[in-house]
């Protein structure tokens, strides 16, 4: 019997428009659970989800039937 398997792993980022440091240390935080919240929902977990002032960057496990164009909409 055949057997698939997928991994599907990508890297996302995200940033603030012009590269405004608008991400302040006091919700920094609980954006970043937020966000890792929303990829438990949604996809199959974020394997880790972080950044700094001026953007976010998640690694996002992707179902095999979800495109990545499609998780980004």
């Amino acid at each position: 019997m055949g057997h698939t398997y997928a991994n599907l792993v990508f890297h996302a980022v995200f940033s603030t428009k012009e590269r405004r440091p608008l991400i302040h240390d006091s919700f920094r935080p609980r954006l970043f659970e937020y966000l890792a919240g929303l990829a438990r929902n949604e996809f199959r977990g974020a394997l880790a989800v972080g950044g700094t002032e001026n953007h976010v960057h998640g690694l996002i496990v992707l179902a095999p039937d979800r495109s990545a164009a499609d998780a980004m909409r």
